[in-house]
């Protein structure tokens, strides 16, 4: 399993994409203002975030060209059919940026050769995007062309055209790097379960909100995914600031008057990090006597995530260097 090495800032929600749900309307009223896309973007940039998803929207992009906070933010460019001026020349000035043709472009079979070759002129980073990563993982031969894919990818299998492991395994097979997308399935899996569940496999996971505390809350994860590796010995620590209070049913923690509460097979994970445990041996453990109905992804979705959370509030850590 890969740990991820960045979780970048998506825009969906900033672009009212349809995808964003039954929100979509809602956030294309507010996100009108940019001053409320700055917002999301300021509290990511404070809490840390390092990398920005952008689309071809001139309103997101002049947006984000008069914050001076984010300008030493990679960028994450998906580009549409082209014309890719003056996006590409802009692009370029950033280090570590990335230009990705858009799904639709990719899924409608449109060449990858000439976009990769236009964007590695400028010094840019070729990656391409898609909707259906099945189907182009089976039918694309072109893939060479370009550093990895950006795909949809989260344990419900959400705008996805094939199961997790499925993607997994093919993404494997057929590209070096990828970017793992929607990994809260649009509102269907819960943060930050989805987020682990997807850095657990790939380098890179990108997650949108339209939430400026939320934007602040997805940067803070980062620091932490290189505890979801499959070889990193966990162990639960009493950190300073943190109240613990443990039950046979229950565990609480308070921190700074906010309170974590959990119970049930959760309760299970708290007590299999008494002693140093791997993330992925405490999944086995834990499923070994897990109902059928949270098996599978949904069950390794919830304890990654957990695990992570716990890592935040500092009461789990890598058990030795």
């Amino acid at each position: 399993m890969a740990v991820a090495a960045r979780i970048a800032l998506g825009c969906s929600p900033l672009a009212g994409a349809d995808h964003s749900g039954s929100r979509s309307a809602e956030y294309r009223d507010r996100f009108a203002q940019a001053e409320r896309v700055s917002e999301v973007w300021d509290a990511f940039r404070s809490a840390g975030g390092r990398a920005l998803h952008l689309v071809d929207d001139a309103r997101l992009w002049a947006a984000w060209q008069t914050r001076a906070s984010l300008q030493d933010c990679e960028i994450w460019l998906s580009l549409g059919t082209g014309p890719w001026e003056p996006w590409l020349p802009a692009l370029a000035t950033r280090a570590g940026s990335r230009a990705i043709m858009d799904a639709r472009a990719a899924d409608a079979g449109e060449p990858l050769d000439e976009f990769a070759k236009r964007a590695r002129d400028y010094g840019v980073r070729p990656w391409v995007a898609t909707r259906r990563p099945a189907a182009l993982f089976r039918s694309r031969r072109d893939l060479h062309h370009v550093e990895g894919v950006l795909l949809p990818f989260n344990p419900a299998g959400v705008l996805m055209d094939g199961t997790p492991d499925t993607i997994a395994r093919l993404a494997r097979e057929r590209v070096p790097h990828v970017v793992a997308a929607m990994p809260l399935g649009a509102g269907a899996v819960r943060f930050p379960d989805g987020i682990a569940y997807a850095a657990m496999r790939f380098p890179d996971v990108v997650a949108g909100t339209g939430s400026a505390e939320h934007a602040e809350q997805i940067a803070r994860l980062e620091p932490h995914l290189p505890l979801l590796a499959h070889d990193v010995p966990l162990r639960r620590t009493a950190a300073a600031g943190v109240d613990i209070a443990a039950y046979p049913d229950e565990v609480i923690l308070t921190r700074d008057h906010r309170c974590l509460t959990f119970g049930g097979a959760a309760v299970r994970v708290w007590d299999e990090l008494a002693t140093p445990r791997t993330l992925a041996g405490i999944i086995s453990t834990v499923a070994e006597t897990a109902p059928p109905q949270v098996a599978g992804p949904a069950l390794e979705a919830a304890i990654a995530g957990l695990v992570l959370r716990l890592a935040v509030w500092g009461v789990v850590e890598r058990a030795w260097p």
